[in-house]
């Protein structure tokens, strides 16, 4: 074998192990950046709580503030937040604000409370279609019935004068009375809805998923599966 081609040979092979060295050392360095970003999306996305009584938050809830969107369900019912005094808050569009008292996510339940104020008032307000979470219901026969979709119970309101007020007493709405009248509400399933009211207008009819009665709620969501 001549110099020239052995020295020809051994260039060439020299090339491509060069080519291969760059290669190789390319597709380490890419790697290492997938990983290098994978791990603060992983730690951005870990269970996060308001206070250390609160329940962890994770997915298919997020916690504003403290996890970046992609962390949680795209609904607005899966968005949580903190409360000035670190109190975990769930809040439904337009206007309906309540407690996490706690998230059981192998059951898909969620408790919730109410602060305080009139629970009336803001569910008049409520955006039905952002409420993604379904009332436990108890059967007849003692077994739980789980309702698949949110379901609404309907109120008819009425505006009444003020003088009669032992009149409706039972049906009687506090906080959205006044002094000078007030406002009287009556379930579609009522068996005493009146057919004729005493001095009464009628104000306005609405639906809601939860019972205005109600301080506490124990719900469930069925979107997304855990």
């Amino acid at each position: 074998m001549s110099m020239k081609l052995f020295k020809a040979r051994f260039t060439s092979g020299a090339h491509k192990l060069v080519r291969t060295m760059l290669i190789y050392s390319l597709f380490c360095f890419i790697l290492a950046v997938d990983v290098a970003e994978a791990v603060p999306i992983q730690d951005d996305c870990k269970a996060r709580r308001c206070n250390h009584q609160d329940p962890p938050v994770h997915f298919p809830f997020r916690l504003e503030g403290q996890q970046s969107p992609h962390c949680g369900y795209p609904h607005p019912g899966f968005q949580l937040s903190c409360s000035e005094n670190k109190q975990t808050l769930l809040k439904i569009p337009r206007s309906l604000e309540l407690l996490v008292k706690h998230i059981d996510y192998e059951a898909q339940r969620i408790n919730l409370g109410f602060p305080g104020g009139c629970l009336w008032r803001q569910l008049l307000d409520l955006n039905f279609s952002a409420f993604p979470f379904a009332v436990e219901q108890q059967g007849f026969s003692r077994l739980k019935v789980y309702i698949s979709q949110p379901t609404e119970s309907n109120y008819a309101l009425f505006e009444c004068s003020s003088q009669d007020k032992a009149l409706y007493e039972g049906n009687r709405v506090d906080c959205l009375s006044t002094p000078g009248s007030q406002i009287i509400a009556f379930a579609s399933y009522d068996p005493i809805y009146p057919e004729n009211l005493l001095n009464c207008s009628y104000f306005r009819n609405f639906s809601t998923p939860i019972s205005p009665y109600g301080n506490r709620f124990q719900l469930r969501w069925y979107k997304p599966l855990w």
